[in-house]
C-alpha cells in the first residue's frame, strides 16, 4: 500500500502538478492582460472554453516534455515508422499502432478548440497545429527526448482532423460554436 501511495504522489508531482502550476500561470497572466484592457473578456461559455484549452495545453506540454531527462537520451529521428509499416520493412506490435493513434488523438484538441474559440481560417489553424507540433518536436531533444518525424505528421492530421470537427459541431449546432466564439 505504501509502495502505491509512493507512486501516486510521484506521479502527481511529476505530471498533474505542473499541468495546474502551468494553467493556472496561464490563468493569472490572461485576466491581468484583460484588466489591462489587452485582452476582451469574452462570455462565459468561452470563458470556459479558454480554460479547458489552457488545461489541454498545460497537460500537452507535460506529456511531450516531463519528466526531464538528461540532453544526452534525446536525438533526432527521421525514420518514419509509418513509411517502414506501409512498405513492410517494420513489423511492430499493438503498442506502435497504439502511440501513432495518440499522437492523432492527442492534436485532435487543439485544431477543435483553437478554431471554435478564435475562428481565424482553416489555413491559420492548421498553421498553428503544425506550429505547434514542430516547437514540440524540435525543443524535444534538449528535454532529454527525441525528435520523431512521425509525431509531426500524427499530430497535424489531429489537428486537421479536430479543425473538421469543429466546422461539423459549427454546421450542426450553431448556436453551441457560436457561444464558444470569441469577441474580436
Amino acid at each position: 500500500m505504501l509502495d502505491f501511495i509512493l507512486t501516486a504522489a510521484e506521479y502527481l508531482a511529476e505530471r498533474i502538478l505542473p499541468i495546474l502550476l502551468g494553467t493556472a500561470a496561464f490563468w493569472l497572466i490572461r485576466r491581468r492582460l484583460i484588466r489591462q484592457g489587452v485582452l476582451a473578456k469574452g462570455g462565459r461559455a468561452h470563458e470556459i472554453g479558454v480554460l479547458v484549452f489552457a488545461l489541454y495545453a498545460a497537460a500537452v506540454l507535460s506529456l511531450t516534455y516531463l519528466p526531464l531527462r538528461p540532453v544526452s537520451e534525446g536525438g533526432f529521428s527521421f525514420n518514419s515508422t509509418i513509411w517502414g509499416l506501409l512498405t513492410g520493412t517494420y513489423t511492430a506490435g499493438s503498442w506502435v499502432f497504439t502511440m501513432l493513434a495518440a499522437n492523432v488523438v492527442m492534436f485532435l484538441p487543439m485544431g477543435f478548440l483553437t478554431d471554435l474559440l478564435w475562428r481565424r481560417g482553416r489555413g491559420q489553424t492548421l498553421a498553428l497545429c503544425l506550429a505547434a507540433t514542430l516547437c514540440i518536436e524540435l525543443f524535444q531533444p534538449l528535454a532529454g527526448r527525441s525528435f520523431d518525424i512521425d509525431d509531426v505528421l500524427l499530430n497535424f492530421l489531429g489537428g486537421a482532423l479536430g479543425l473538421l470537427a469543429a466546422k461539423l459541431l459549427r454546421k450542426l449546432r450553431p448556436g453551441a460554436a457560436a457561444a464558444l466564439q470569441a469577441e474580436i
